[in-house]
This record gives structure tokens, C-alpha cells and sequence, in this order.
């Protein structure tokens, strides 16, 4: 028997299609039927987005990890809630934190199993590193309270306040150092999802110009780099411009900005920026008009589901009818609970 691929990444994929064939006839002996398979992923790119809160234990992160090389994914998303350890940051961690040679371990078992992985940091909302709306706490201000500079006044320490050269110098320090635990790769999650306040007001549109240019300014880094941004699109995406046909009960659009907002913010970003598209409870629209919006625009999309199941086929569906990129499997509060459903 052999096994080819077209890269080391595919011939490990190979690897796990064969032993998934084999079956123990007798104590001690295995058989494969003879035959000739051949596959190849109607999906480019198949992320699975791992949350590392404080109640995720190492072991069951690995097992996740596993998991979604076995399930065929190309790609993992690893999103520290204060849960490493970081040198240009160290209060951005909990004090039980993993160590960096904890994680660069993971890494490697990662690698080894075909997966790329792609380091997260949050550049906009969700800046607490904490699901602040269902715990009340903030990794860095419960710490160090006399930090609360880093943050947009106003906003509780839930967005970065990314006008300051002091925060941005600190964000790309982070980047690197999460550059070096990762290893080489061709992606950055920069997060910006739900900084639903941001953009109301007589300002909107000068605040719109001004987080074009910071996000510009990230993929202008990371290009150098030799990487391209991922961004949540909720923050570019208004609901009133999508409506539902036909509404099942729980569907709506995830879009938290203004129609003005949300245009100003698709005109205005660099199209070399990825945008995930997180729509978690539409299934009357076999194709999702966020994405269509997306793609009209230039963006390459990467369709994103949680935990609907009819939701995956339309997220499917859409990758398919409008060209999108790839495909991603969120997590989050599951694997709290040691709970991830990966398939």
C-alpha cells in the first residue's frame, strides 16, 4: 500500500483516510480492503476556532486539537482568553495562565498533525479578554487597574483605544510574539467583532475613516509579513440591508452597525483583509446575503456557523454559490464546559 499528497499537510490527511479503513478481524489482525481512494477538500480552507478560557484544561485543548485534524480541518484558530503568558504583555494573563512552552508543545503536536495554526488577538471589542457580558471581568483592570489608558473612555475597558501610538506599538508587539509561539503561517485573527457602541453618533463616519486607517495600518504589518488580517464582519454589516424573506423563529442577521457605519467601513478597508462571517441561526437564506455583500465588494470570505447544524448546509451552500474562501467552526462557551462539537 502507499499514500501520496500533494503536500506534507495532505499526505497526513491521506494517512488518517487509511486507518479509518482498517478493521481487526481477529485479535491482533487488522485488514483494509484493496481498492484506490482519491480525495481532495471541495473546501480550501476548514478552520476550527479553539477558545482557551481559564475553565479549558490543557489536555482537553490537545484533544480538540486532534480532533480537528482528524476531522479533516486545515487550519486551527487558537483565541487565548487570558490564558498565556506573554512577555510583552504579562498582564494580559491570568496568573494561572499556560507558559508559552506549554503552547509552543501544542504547536508542534499541530503541526505534526497537518494543522496550521493561526495566532488571535483581539484589536477592537472583546479588549477585556473575558466574556464580559457573562462574567464581569477583565483580565488586565482587575490586575493593574492604573492601565485603564490602554482602553476607549467610555467603553469600560471593552475596546482598545486604537487611536494611541502607545496601544498600537503594544498590539504589534504582541502579534510578533505570538508570530514566533505559532510558527510559520499565512494568517492573523485580529477579532473586531461586537464593538456594537463604536459607531452611533454625528462622528460615525470620521470614526469609520479613522478605524480604516488602524486596520489598514495592521494589514500593511502583517503583509510584510507575509500575512493577511482575519476580521469578524459584524461590525461591517447593517441589518436593515439584509432582510429575511421568510424569518424562522431565532433568525436574524448578526450586523452591528449603521447602514452609514458599516458602508463607510467596507469602502474604506484594504481588500487584501479576510472577512469571517459569522451567521449563526440563518437558514432560510440558502445563500447568505452578508457574504454575497462581502464578496461584492472584493473581500475573500470565510462562511462561519456554531452549533445549528442546518445552519452548516447553508453556510455550504454559500461558500459554494458565492466563491468564498473557506469554511469556519466556532466554538467559544462549548469548550468551557469540555465541550466542542468539531464535526
Amino acid at each position: 500500500m502507499f499514500i501520496e499528497g500533494a503536500d506534507d499537510a495532505a499526505l497526513t490527511r491521506g494517512l488518517y483516510a487509511f486507518l479509518e479503513r482498517l478493521f481487526c478481524y481477529d485479535r491482533g489482525v487488522y485488514r483494509a480492503e484493496c481498492g484506490v481512494l482519491r480525495q481532495s477538500p471541495e473546501v480550501g480552507m476548514r478552520v476550527a476556532h479553539l477558545c482557551v478560557f481559564p475553565e479549558t484544561p490543557l489536555y482537553f485543548l490537545e484533544k480538540c486539537v486532534r480532533t480537528a485534524a482528524f476531522c479533516r480541518y486545515s487550519h486551527v484558530i487558537l483565541e487565548f482568553w487570558g490564558m498565556i503568558r506573554l512577555d510583552s504583555f504579562p498582564q494580559m494573563a491570568w496568573p494561572f495562565a499556560f507558559s508559552k512552552a506549554e503552547i509552543s508543545a501544542l504547536v508542534r503536536r499541530a503541526r505534526s498533525l497537518g494543522l496550521e495554526i493561526i495566532p488571535m488577538l483581539q484589536h477592537l471589542g472583546h479588549a477585556s479578554m473575558s466574556r464580559q457580558g457573562a462574567s464581569g471581568k477583565h483580565v488586565v483592570l482587575d490586575q493593574a487597574p492604573e492601565l485603564e489608558y490602554l482602553y476607549l473612555p467610555g467603553f469600560y475597558g471593552w475596546v482598545w483605544d486604537y487611536t494611541k501610538p502607545a496601544v498600537r506599538h503594544l498590539l504589534a508587539d504582541i502579534r510578533d510574539e505570538l508570530f514566533a509561539l505559532c510558527r510559520e503561517g499565512r494568517y492573523f485573527m485580529i477579532g473586531c467583532d461586537e464593538a456594537d457602541d463604536l459607531g452611533p453618533g454625528e462622528n460615525s463616519l470620521e470614526i469609520a475613516r479613522g478605524l480604516c486607517e488602524y486596520l489598514n495600518d495592521i494589514q500593511a504589518d502583517l503583509a510584510a509579513k507575509g500575512r493577511r488580517a482575519i476580521m469578524w464582519g459584524d461590525m461591517l454589516l447593517c441589518a436593515a440591508d439584509m432582510p429575511l424573506a421568510r424569518r424562522a423563529d431565532g433568525e436574524y442577521y448578526d450586523a452591528n452597525s449603521s447602514h452609514e457605519f458599516a458602508a463607510a467601513l467596507r469602502a474604506g478597508l484594504r481588500r487584501d483583509i479576510v472577512i469571517a462571517d459569522w451567521q449563526y441561526t440563518i437558514v432560510s437564506d440558502s445563500v447568505w446575503q452578508s457574504a454575497r455583500l462581502f464578496r461584492e465588494a472584493g473581500f475573500d470570505v470565510i462562511c462561519c456557523s456554531f452549533s445549528n447544524q442546518a445552519n452548516y448546509q447553508t453556510a455550504l451552500n454559500t461558500i459554494r454559490a458565492a466563491g468564498c474562501m473557506g469554511f469556519m467552526k466556532t466554538t467559544w462557551h462549548a469548550l468551557g464546559r469540555q465541550s466542542a462539537h468539531l464535526v
